[in-house]
């Protein structure tokens, strides 16, 4: 478990220097920057214009997945891009994913499967990240975020300066199945823990995660979605204390 203090005031007196956050969306790139908003991306680029407004020097570096048969992507206009393939694996089992969600008893099994087989091939995203020797901000965008590098999440997150989960929902109560509800939990219960900072989607989620996983309540703080991201109006005095500690030689070369 990372054992830091993700809620103290940020400390930052080199001016020029950027607080590099990696964004772990778990999904899609076509997804995550396609013309179509689903409901939790909303709530994701609502957040990442929160983030920015908090810590202003904070580059957003999106870690996505990349489509099948489809060229990688390298930018979004002034933001970096990090995209990955599959797991061969995993591939399969999006497919047969994609095949459950058709079918209207078996659709919300189908969703759960998808949300577990976002695993993809990172093992250059962590040589990356160790070559820097920069800390960072690590965000996991639901369990799909998490899913999709947590054969290397352990290394990333004693890395990072800290850990922000995003939370959607209590992920189990969308599937179908006591099996894969058990699995999830489990998996949810295992990224929160690990995690310094929750945002969760509302009071009810947060005491959820509190009874369930034993989460203390100074690690949690509930943000409600808020609709349309276009149109989001950010008030510094309102906004919730999501702060960091950066260590004193911050942006200082050896």
């Amino acid at each position: 478990m990372v054992k830091r203090m993700a809620k103290e005031k940020l400390v930052n007196d080199k001016g020029d220097r950027s607080l590099r956050t990696y964004w772990i969306h778990g999904l899609y790139s076509t997804e995550v920057f396609g013309e179509k908003s689903r409901g939790g991306l909303v709530r994701t680029k609502g957040v990442q214009l929160l983030l920015k407004d908090i810590i202003p020097s904070t580059e957003i570096i999106d870690v996505v997945v990349k489509p099948p048969f489809r060229k990688i992507a390298t930018e979004k206009g002034e933001s970096e891009i990090l995209e990955f393939p599959l797991e061969r694996n995993r591939i399969f089992i999006r497919a047969v994913s994609k095949f459950l969600r058709s079918l209207s008893p078996l659709s919300n099994f189908g969703v759960g499967i998808g949300s577990l087989s976002t695993g993809v091939r990172c093992e250059k995203f962590l040589r990356r990240v160790l070559r820097d020797k920069e800390k960072y901000l690590l965000v996991i965008d639901s369990i799909r975020g998490y899913m999709s590098i947590k054969q290397i999440f352990d290394e990333l997150a004693d890395n990072s300066l800290a850990v922000l989960y995003l939370s959607h929902n209590y992920e189990p109560e969308f599937v179908g199945s006591k099996i894969l509800w058990s699995y999830i939990e489990k998996v949810e219960r295992n990224v929160i823990r690990s995690s310094d900072l929750v945002l969760a989607v509302s009071m009810r989620d947060s005491k959820v995660f509190k009874c369930k996983y034993g989460v203390d309540e100074q690690r949690m703080v509930v943000l409600p979605n808020i609709y349309p991201v276009e149109g989001l109006k950010i008030s510094k005095t309102n906004s919730p204390s999501v702060t960091l500690v950066l260590p004193d030689n911050w942006g200082v070369k050896a």
